[in-house]
């Protein structure tokens, strides 16, 4: 089932906005079901209807809506077509609503109702319909235009999520993909001066076939900086923007953002890792040492613990851990730790696992542990650290690869 719903909703979203309002050719005057007339994929924003004859006068519905990155619904009904009326009632719904894991397979999957009732109503000038549903009312008023789509080209060398992820540039735009624990998330970087940039921020989710795609919850940014680098205006320009990255036979990321296609006609290079990891020093006193030094236990250890888990995330992110040369990481990650004492790396190994779960607490309640870091002298700088999503990547690639140099006792 997640194919058909991956692959209605990528077809839609790539062909609705180009090629809806094309005219079929009409069925024949042969017995043939009436329904042959309007079979295909239908589009209206993030949702997509698609129209199946079956027999020779019923007409199968299924309609595709992402709420989200990770969570879609599906209703799935049938009727007799009316051929007068150009109307399909239908009595036999079932909605069905699905939340998917970040390699796009699905999670969960849960029958919301069956045996729910409204209709479909066609037009034919410009091809299109319309849908009343009786039970939630998701669509009324909406119209799906027909969306013409050319027969697919052989599928295009398999891909993985893993794929995507790094830093792509074109000209003067340059996008970011980042993994994180539950999907990814992207960002696209346009400046327009050297004091004004725009930002596309989504996140997104690997369908399992050959896309990295969103529904609509993305945001575009205007940003403006004066001349100190202080952060003058930030205008949301929207909030319900879609997008999807394909990989092309070269190796160049497509970037198609559907509600305004900014990146038409930009073919992405995928940058290396820079491979600048940090030092093993870098690693010894940025990172083990102030770790280590925040004194677990003792008289203000929250305040300490506090301002250590802001530096070592802030060091994380600093050093953009998430796109860096990992086996050169580990290598320096290795040797900062060999410089260390014996009560330096038993310091490091007491503090660690208080600081990391720390760190979890911020990303999921910071409200619940701001007034430590405030208390600490540390909140805004690791409030503005916990927006960015690469900070988040960075600090779980370092924390994973603490884990399994075996020195510590997590």
């Amino acid at each position: 089932m997640k194919k058909l719903v991956s692959t209605i909703l990528l077809i839609c979203m790539i062909f609705s906005l180009t090629a809806c309002g094309a005219q079929k050719t009409p069925a024949e005057e042969n017995g043939q079901n009436p329904v042959m007339n309007f079979i295909g994929l239908y589009g209206a924003g993030r949702g997509s209807l698609f129209v199946e004859a079956e027999g020779q006068e019923n007409a199968k519905i299924t309609v595709t809506w992402g709420s989200s990155a990770f969570e879609s619904s599906t209703w799935v009904m049938s009727g007799k077509f009316d051929p007068e009326t150009l109307t399909m009632e239908y009595a036999d719904c079932v909605r069905t609503d699905s939340v998917y894991a970040s390699d796009g397979s699905v999670a969960s999957e849960i029958v919301a109702y069956e045996n729910g009732a409204g209709r479909i109503t066609f037009h034919e000038d410009p091809l299109s319909l319309t849908w009343d549903d009786d039970q939630d009312h998701m669509a009324d008023g909406t119209v799906f235009e027909y969306c013409s789509v050319a027969p697919l080209e052989p599928a295009a060398p398999t891909v993985n999520g893993s794929d995507f992820a790094g830093i792509w540039q074109c000209d003067r735009v340059t996008i970011e993909i980042v993994p994180l624990n539950d999907g990814y998330h992207s960002l696209v970087f346009w400046p327009s001066s050297a004091s004004e940039n725009t930002v596309w921020s989504y996140d997104c989710y690997f369908d399992g076939l050959e896309s990295m795609t969103s529904f609509e919850t993305g945001t575009k940014t205007n940003m403006v900086w004066d001349n100190n680098g202080d952060l003058v205006s930030e205008d949301v320009i929207f909030g319900d923007g879609a997008v999807c990255f394909n990989i092309n036979e070269s190796g160049k990321l497509i970037w198609q953002e559907f509600k305004e296609n900014a990146g038409e006609g930009m073919e992405f290079e995928h940058l290396l890792p820079d491979g600048i990891a940090p030092s093993a020093k870098e690693f010894a006193d940025g990172y083990f040492r102030v770790i280590g030094n925040c004194q677990s236990g003792a008289g203000g250890s929250s305040l300490a613990l506090a301002s250590a888990a802001c530096a070592a995330y802030q060091f994380a992110s600093a050093q953009a851990i998430w796109n860096v040369d990992l086996p050169l990481m580990r290598g320096e990650m290795l040797a900062g730790w060999e410089s260390l004492t014996d009560g330096e790396r038993a310091a490091f190994d007491a503090n660690l696992l208080e600081v990391a779960q720390l760190i979890d607490s911020c990303l999921f309640d910071w409200e619940g542990v701001r007034g430590v870091f405030e208390d600490a002298g540390v909140a805004d700088t690791m409030e503005t650290l916990l927006a960015d999503p690469r900070a988040q990547s960075s600090w779980s690639t370092l924390f994973a690869h603490t884990l399994t140099m075996g020195n510590s006792e997590g």
